[in-house]
């Protein structure tokens, strides 16, 4: 059975929040979602990497439980 995981974008000082979320079949499905979206986001963001390197990608579930924090700066 799938589960919704929603991927917030995190610094020191902001919060932006996926309020959509995605559906993913357990944690390592949404582990992969979230692999993919910092990759699309820093081919999207290069030339602005000193402004997201900080940055985390924190994925919770949809009891608002974290799952995941992953950073966006290799």
């Amino acid at each position: 059975m799938s589960a919704r995981y929603y991927f917030h974008l995190v610094d020191s000082d902001n919060f932006i929040r996926d309020d959509y979320g995605a559906l993913a079949i357990d944690l390592a499905d949404a582990h992969r979602a979230a692999a993919e979206i910092i990759e699309e986001f820093k081919l999207e963001q290069a030339h602005r990497y000193d402004q997201w390197h900080d940055w985390k990608l924190v994925v919770t579930d949809d009891t608002a439980q974290f799952a995941l924090i992953l950073p966006l700066a290799d």
